[in-house]
């Protein structure tokens, strides 16, 4: 309403007054301009005062305008500097927001996508569900064809351009443009677009590796040490640790543990860093799966530089052969670097063989025995050992070993030493001890996986060697797998095992005479014997009196034993002794 107000007119004047209103929303303020067909009334009003004080007043007809539809977007963000680091060859997500700044409902369409070669556009989505990042509820956009969700004045959507960086040099930009254009036919400035820009620094790929040495990969290591010998039901201390020595973040990191054969996971020992972890698949990072033989640790993003590290407790069981290492490798993948293994941690289980009496069943260990890891069958020319590489009880790896109490020995092999698949390095081990035959064994080996080594056993004397892990006697050769260490049971057996001796109660006998004989046969091994038989020739002219032979063992009653008799031969077969 335009209102005038005057004192006097002169008679027959006319005044006129103009009055232009100009219906703009200034940048500042589009939010809150008026909604299209909108209908805006005016009036004008005129008052007048005479000399003698009387007031006049008239007023003119309203005037009404309707508001036009007007199309007006803004495409963010417009950037001209990096705001965020790509690494080579990674696909990556990138939003902008379409924001309606008209005064009418508006539908957009995506009419450019651009992106700095060699990096590729790979696909273009409206945010459906507003999150900002890319899920299955967002729905895919196709250029100058799929048209974005129906936007009410002063509303958004966001929508997410993934780019493949492909080989893009480090050191250079990755820029994405885009451009949206209204959609409104209607609108009295015709339709309206935008342009966005969003810019990325290209660097080098996330690269994980071990913490202090980015040429090394991420570090596993057992009881803080790549490689520790233990014992059926220890526990182990296990750490997986990595540093991003990339330009970049590090997106949904998987590591990824599975654990040997024979080392089972303590269940609740999961941490990452100082902060514990459950086993369930959770909101934590952590979850153990295959019914707790595998460990996984999930990990959104690890910042450059950032250092991560993962603990857990395992406990050793029983059915390890000895010698064997159990070797544990994680793996460590993710969105935007190369999947890599971590260093191996290896729990070698009692990393040594027993010289043992061969009879004894492993009861009877032989010390004092000396033990060569010999080059060649025909010589004392013992394999040159690298020092202080050695397990217990031979920590120094000296060569020849002397047993002590327990019998144990062991030698430690160098990866040179080890031979190739098709071309096995051939050893000879040789046992001397006091009282026990000699012994001379070849040992064959070939390389296997982890630096561990698969063997051969082979007597070459004559005599029976031990099953793998066992005392039991064989008379095959035995084989060995997944060795860390020259370890095996090597039984050993008396150079004299039985000793006889024959006794008469009379030196002089006439034709007639009874004579009462005794034989004595005495076991001197640490084991059973087994199937004797004892052969007596009686002189000529002697003959054997049925019925009289008896046989008393050890403490045993006295019993009647009744020989073969072939002429002057007599044959006792006895039991186990």
């Amino acid at each position: 309403m335009l209102t005038v107000a005057a004192n006097r007119f002169a008679p027959a004047a006319l005044a006129l007054v103009s009055a232009i209103a100009l219906l703009v929303a200034p940048a500042a303020a589009r939010r809150q301009a008026a909604p299209a067909d909108t209908v805006l009334s005016n009036r004008a009003e005129s008052t007048y005062r005479d000399g003698e004080g009387n007031e006049y007043g008239t007023v003119s007809p309203t005037v009404t305008v309707t508001v036009r539809p007007v199309a007006a977007l803004n495409v963010t963000p417009d950037e001209t500097e990096p705001s965020a680091s790509v690494a080579q060859n990674e696909r990556a997500a990138r939003l902008f927001r379409v924001c309606n700044n008209g005064n009418t409902p508006d539908l957009y369409t995506l009419t450019r996508a651009e992106v700095s070669a060699p990096s590729a556009l790979h696909s273009l989505h409206f945010d459906t569900d507003n999150t900002g990042t890319l899920t299955d509820a967002d729905t895919a956009a196709a250029v100058n064809a799929t048209l974005s969700p129906r936007l009410a004045p002063g509303a958004c959507v966001g929508v997410i351009a993934v780019v493949d960086v492909n080989d893009a040099a480090a050191g250079t930009r990755l820029t994405v443009r885009l451009t949206a254009r209204s959609n409104v036919t209607s609108a009295a400035n015709g339709a309206a677009s935008d342009d966005g820009t969003i810019i990325n620094a290209v660097g080098e790929s996330a690269r994980l590796t071990d913490p202090s040495n980015p040429a090394l990969p991420p570090l596993k290591l057992v009881n803080e040490r790549p490689r520790v010998t233990t014992a059926p039901s220890e526990q182990l201390d296990y750490s997986v640790a990595f540093r991003n020595s990339g330009a970049v973040i590090a997106r949904n990191v998987l590591l990824a543990d599975d654990l040997p054969a024979g080392i089972d996971y303590v269940a609740g020992s999961l941490r990452l860093g100082n902060r514990a972890l459950t086993d369930a698949p959770d909101a934590d990072e952590g979850r153990t799966a295959n019914n707790s033989r595998r460990l996984e640790v999930r990990i959104s993003e690890v910042r450059a530089g950032e250092v991560v590290t993962l603990h857990f407790r395992a406990r050793v069981t029983g059915g390890i052969t000895p010698g064997t290492g159990a070797v544990n490798v994680a793996t460590v993948s993710g969105d935007n670097f190369e999947s890599t293994g971590t260093s191996a941690a290896t729990a070698v289980v009692n990393p040594f063989g027993v010289v043992f009496a061969g009879r004894s069943g492993g009861a009877t260990q032989v010390a004092g025995a000396r033990v060569s890891l010999l080059t060649a069958q025909t010589t004392d020319a013992p394999l040159q050992t690298v020092p202080d590489i050695g397990f217990t009880p031979n920590e120094p790896n000296e060569n020849p070993y002397v047993t002590r109490h327990g019998g144990t020995f062991s030698f430690a092999l160098s990866p040179a030493q080890l031979g190739a698949p098709s071309s096995p390095a051939v050893y000879y081990l040789s046992v001397a001890a006091p009282g026990y035959r000699r012994r001379l064994i070849e040992f064959t080996v070939r390389p296997g996986a982890l630096g561990l080594y698969t063997a051969t056993a082979r007597a070459l004397d004559e005599q029976q060697l031990a099953v793998a892990g066992g005392y039991a006697l064989t008379e095959s050769e035995v084989a060995l797998e997944n060795l860390a260490s020259v370890a095996l049971n090597i039984p050993v057996f008396e150079l004299q095992s039985l000793e006889i001796a024959k006794t008469a109660d009379q030196q002089r006998a006439e034709i007639g005479d009874v004579v009462n004989y005794r034989v004595e046969v005495r076991n001197t091994t640490q084991g059973a014997l087994r199937d004797l038989v004892v052969t007596d020739q009686l002189p000529v002219s002697f003959h054997y009196a049925p019925g009289t032979a008896t046989l008393r063992v050890g403490a045993d009653e006295q019993r009647r034993l009744d020989p073969d008799v072939a002429g002057n031969t007599l044959t006792f077969r006895l039991p186990a002794l």
